[in-house]
């Protein structure tokens, strides 16, 4: 009909449910073409979300580069319109490409300053979105005794915003089941893994599901079950080869090479490390900025895996 004012804002928003069920591939085509329109249109606050939701796809497809480009980008013209929407949600997107990045510190600085300008402008859902960021690094630095508190805050806020609680609810249950995982409290990490695993499944964000499915294999290898170990991770793996996620399957790929290696099933821990790194060499192969790959390639877990499969 050439309305593109309504063509833009119909691709903008049809890609960020193609994002929300993990079709990022998908996105990612609607994405290209709603950001030229809604640049053409001069529609500012359109076309900041096109691009916040652009960085959020690249990231999960492991084009870390990019998506730094794309939300800095982002979040230097939030900065310059004096936007009191968009800006809030950017500065934790790029602290979780950054935790993607295994650069853990400058990744909880721009979660903090997320939860800072989300508190300055009360943005009650930036404000939770930081906060669990937050939570994430307190629990991969060993902070507990901060990791329970930030949770806490969030499900306060839970109880007076209801504006995208259950997009942000499906990232808490992960949270909540890692940190207890951490701290070695099984039951409570499989309670909150089986509640993200059917939420997740309910909204159908499959990356999600796939996560639940890594924690619950886990939990399971926690309480030495290993054959059901390895039929989670099996189920997991499954569920992102239907919707790939290479900044996970790494993840799950390593825990099941370490797996097989305790039950002594060397072959299967050998192709399992062989996968794993192969995602590793072809994430690090995207990234520009070579202290930054440096610092990818050079993290415990990365490292881990990269030593396993050249052994």
């Amino acid at each position: 009909m050439g309305h593109t004012s309504a063509l833009a804002f119909g691709l903008t928003w049809r890609a960020a449910l193609h994002y929300w069920q993990s079709a990022y591939a998908k996105a990612d085509e609607m994405l290209v073409e709603a950001i030229q329109l809604n640049a053409a249109l001069r529609n500012g606050l359109q076309l900041l979300a096109s691009l916040f939701f652009q960085g959020l796809v690249q990231g999960n497809q492991g084009r870390f580069s990019e998506a730094l480009a794309v939300l800095n980008e982002a979040l230097a013209m939030a900065r310059r319109n004096g936007d009191a929407f968009w800006w809030p949600r950017l500065p934790n997107s790029v602290g979780w490409i950054y935790r993607e990045l295994q650069d853990f510190e400058r990744a909880a600085d721009y979660d903090q300053q997320g939860l800072d300008v989300g508190r300055e402008h009360a943005v009650l859902e930036a404000q939770a979105n930081s906060l669990i960021n937050l939570g994430a690094d307190y629990t991969h630095a060993g902070d507990h005794d901060h990791t329970l508190p930030a949770f806490r805050e969030v499900e306060d806020i839970f109880e007076h915003d209801a504006w995208f609680r259950w997009r942000y609810n499906i990232r808490l249950q992960a949270g909540f089941a890692e940190h207890w995982l951490k701290q070695g409290d099984t039951d409570q990490a499989e309670q909150f893994a089986n509640r993200l695993r059917k939420t997740a499944t309910e909204y159908e964000a499959w990356k999600y599901v796939a996560v639940a499915g890594g924690l619950l294999a886990r939990c399971a290898i926690a309480r030495g079950a290993l054959l059901d170990g390895v039929a989670l991770f099996e189920t997991a793996l499954t569920q992102l080869r239907e919707h790939p996620c290479q900044i996970l399957a790494w993840k799950l790929e390593a825990a099941r090479c370490s797996l097989e290696t305790t039950r002594g099933a060397h072959e299967q821990a050998t192709a399992a490390a062989s996968r794993a790194s192969g995602v590793v060499r072809e994430l690090a192969a995207q990234v520009e900025d070579d202290n930054q790959r440096t610092t990818f390639l050079g993290a415990a877990a990365v490292d881990s895996i990269l030593k396993r499969h050249d052994a």
